[in-house]
């Protein structure tokens, strides 16, 4: 009801000029005889808007006759003009209210023993009894349940109104309070980074993207469906907008983004592992269902659309393999945290540069590797030709804790992954017809030293990935990949080194936001009806 009421306030108070489509008839233009529609404006010295649904009639000095908008469907999720509103408290509290409902379900359910809390375990993470180490757990657990959990507290207060970066300061609290007070086990340093910077970027993905989820509806009020969408992608967001009423915003979020997204299901085939020394394949796999989702926020090539936010461009590309007797999956994201746009509408080449952040993980047994890093990139579109482009993107980043590879030691006792600093690079070009479709090549490289703990030495995982998608009919199109991961390393324990390839096939039916298959062309957006948006 709140919603229904701001709304109608909104149409009244917007400027008539602005509301005004280029076609649309005025008094002066409105052929003879026709009647005049509710918000037309006969007079030049106030502006009536009837509102027969709630009884209002609204009267405002306008300079000219004109069009008047009307106002939004109720339920519609709209970030135009909505004012900034924060509450700094709710997502402190929120941070540790999940804190307790996970300790809650470690000490209770699952029993596990660092859920075994008490203040005699609390004390000694204070008089040096457990001080901070690096700890050993699961490569799942570390890589991607501590990040996703500090994506829960930073989501928490993005939804609460906080701006990105005082936002930051949750996820790193949460973090050490979470070390110091919810587990038995010594406070784990690598954790306090994961679950920071990689919550952190994780989490501003995920927020991002949920809100989209809301607002591209064409004036529509979202359905269950988008709805229960954009819950999965951010249960933070949608817990906070029904307890406040959606009333908290930060003021940083894009109504009408330029993106482009693909979702898909397909299936796996091929999947191997061998020793390039000797060509012996020591592992494979049978076939997967796949699903796969890719989304560019804030595409290169809108000479309108400019880069105000950190994350107001970023790409997302995940994948999860199941069957066979394996589970693999794969989230690889990278986002713009200070930057600009180059190039004009009268440009071939249009695009932005700046600094970027990127969280990537992938399971994929032997060649598995995850990071978060920090670096220089720039994502462009070069029109080719009337029908022809190339979209291409490339960041070299610093990496202050990486993960890679497999020791082959068990789990239960030892860290069965290489962890240290490194550096890592990514490039990813797409040439695309925009009415038939893409031929699409990636590279990431991450380079890993282990400085921080044994064993000392190096490893170097590359993925490389190459294949077309072929638009068949509508939003829908066929698409299929082929992956190549190759690891190397050397270590002063030579026991330890492996060199792997791997190899799998993906072939996939896809659904596609914009059927010209993301391409900006002059003043046009993304979508099956390109029409502009602003």
């Amino acid at each position: 009801m709140r919603l229904f009421f701001f709304s109608l306030l909104l149409a009244a108070a917007v400027p008539a000029w602005a509301a005004l489509p280029e076609d649309a008839p005025t008094a002066d233009t409105a052929p003879a005889g026709e009647a005049a529609d509710a918000g037309t404006l006969s007079s030049p010295e106030s502006l009536v808007v009837p509102f027969a649904d709630a009884g209002v009639v609204v009267a405002l000095p306008t300079a000219s006759a004109t069009v008047l908008a009307p106002p939004p469907e109720p339920g519609v999720v709209s970030f135009v003009n909505k004012p900034k509103r924060t509450n700094y408290l709710i997502p402190a509290l929120e941070s540790e209210a999940l804190h307790l409902l996970f300790l809650s379900f470690t000490n209770l359910v699952s029993r596990e023993s660092f859920g075994q809390v008490s203040l005699d375990s609390i004390k000694s993470h204070f008089d040096g009894r457990r001080p901070w180490t690096w700890d050993v757990d699961y490569f799942l657990t570390n890589q991607f349940g501590h990040p996703y959990q500090g994506a829960l507290a930073f989501t928490a207060a993005r939804s609460s109104g906080v701006p990105f970066w005082l936002a930051t300061l949750y996820p790193l609290f949460a973090s050490l309070t979470w070390e110091l007070f919810y587990e038995v086990d010594a406070p784990s340093i690598n954790d306090q980074i994961t679950t920071t910077i990689g919550g952190i970027f994780l989490g501003e993905v995920l927020h991002r993207a949920a809100m989209l989820v809301l607002t591209d509806t064409d004036g529509r009020a979202p359905g269950w469906g988008r709805k229960l969408g954009s819950f999965l992608l951010s249960p933070m967001d949608t817990a906070n907008s029904w307890l406040t009423n959606d009333d908290l915003y930060a003021g940083d979020l894009e109504d009408h983004p330029p993106y482009f997204a693909v979702m898909g299901a397909g299936v796996t085939f091929g999947s191997s592992l061998r020793e390039p020394a000797t060509g012996r394949v020591f592992q494979t796999a049978g076939t997967q269902l796949n699903l796969q989702g890719r989304l560019t926020y804030g595409i290169p090539g809108d000479p309108d659309f400019k880069y105000r936010h950190p994350f107001s461009h970023f790409d997302l590309d995940f994948n999860l393999s199941v069957g066979g007797g394996s589970t693999a999956g794969a989230y690889f994201s990278r986002g713009l945290l200070f930057g600009t746009n180059f190039g004009s509408a009268n440009t071939s080449v249009r695009g932005l540069w700046g600094l970027f952040g990127q969280y990537d993980y992938s399971g994929v047994s032997l060649v598995r590797v995850s990071s978060v890093g920090v670096g220089i990139g720039t994502s462009l579109q070069w029109k080719l030709s009337q029908n022809v482009f190339l979209q291409t993107s490339g960041v070299f980043s610093g990496v202050p804790f990486a993960t890679a590879g497999a020791l082959g030691l068990d789990e239960e006792l030892y860290r069965d992954y290489h962890i240290g600093p490194g550096v890592q690079l990514t490039l990813d070009a797409r040439l695309i017809h925009k009415n038939v479709g893409w031929l699409r090549v990636s590279v990431r490289d991450w380079f890993v030293v282990g400085a921080y703990t044994p064993p000392s030495g190096w490893e170097n995982i590359m993925y490389f990935t190459v294949g077309p998608m072929v638009r068949l009919l509508g939003p829908v199109a066929l698409g299929a990949d082929m992956v190549v991961a190759v690891r190397r390393s050397a270590f002063e324990d030579q026991t330890l080194d492996r060199s792997v390839t791997g190899f799998t096939a993906r072939l996939s039916l896809v659904w596609l936001s914009d059927w010209t298959f993301g391409v900006v062309d002059r003043q046009l957006r993304p979508g099956p009806q390109p029409t502009a948006r602003r």
